[in-house]
């Protein structure tokens, strides 16, 4: 066998094994990223919502990030997750995935923890409940789905990190400064 035909077996297999990797993950990378926009909606929530002990309607504000898809094509299986908080003794648990809107299930049924995102370049086309806080109480409620963990925290000031993520993405992670102003209203910021 002499040096050429070597050297062609070694690309032959070197494109066949090149073939065989790109079919299981596509070459092209969608993009997910978090945004946030302020207080607007669908951002920010005020008013009403219901407690959830008590059924009836409390003042509060709740705060959302968007999830946007820079792609063509849908992506499946994101998931937006809390991965850390600093001051670290604030929430003992993490990462902890987080409540995408309006997902309500009836009571006994859980919550997504991984959902679809269209194509909407810089436009959000889902988003993600993160922190909300009842007008008056001493007390945040991270909105996550895992119902073993504690929702409610003391209110004061902390960063959190947020990852987005889905199989054969990059993950994304953005940090946002959640406190109280001086009305003791809650805040919510990209840094």
């Amino acid at each position: 066998m002499g040096e050429d035909s070597a050297e062609k077996i070694t690309a032959y297999v070197a494109v066949e094994l090149m073939a065989r990797v790109w079919a299981r993950r596509p070459f092209r990378r969608h993009r997910l990223d978090l945004c946030f926009e302020g207080g607007r909606p669908p951002y920010l929530m005020t008013g009403h919502i219901f407690d959830s002990a008590t059924g009836q309607p409390v003042n509060s504000r709740w705060f959302r990030v968007g999830v946007m898809n820079r792609s063509s094509s849908r992506i499946d299986d994101v998931c937006v997750q809390l991965v850390s908080v600093d001051p670290p003794d604030l929430v003992p648990v993490v990462p902890v995935p987080l409540h995408l809107m309006h997902d309500n299930p009836p009571p006994g049924q859980p919550n997504l923890q991984t959902f679809s995102v269209e194509p909407g370049g810089d436009t959000p086309t889902q988003f993600v409940d993160v922190v909300s806080k009842v007008v008056g109480q001493p007390t945040i409620q991270i909105e996550h789905t895992v119902a073993a963990v504690a929702k409610l925290f003391p209110a004061r000031s902390s960063i959190f990190a947020l990852k987005i993520s889905a199989p054969y993405e990059r993950s994304r992670i953005r940090r946002f400064s959640v406190g109280l102003d001086v009305q003791g209203e809650l805040t919510f910021h990209e840094i």
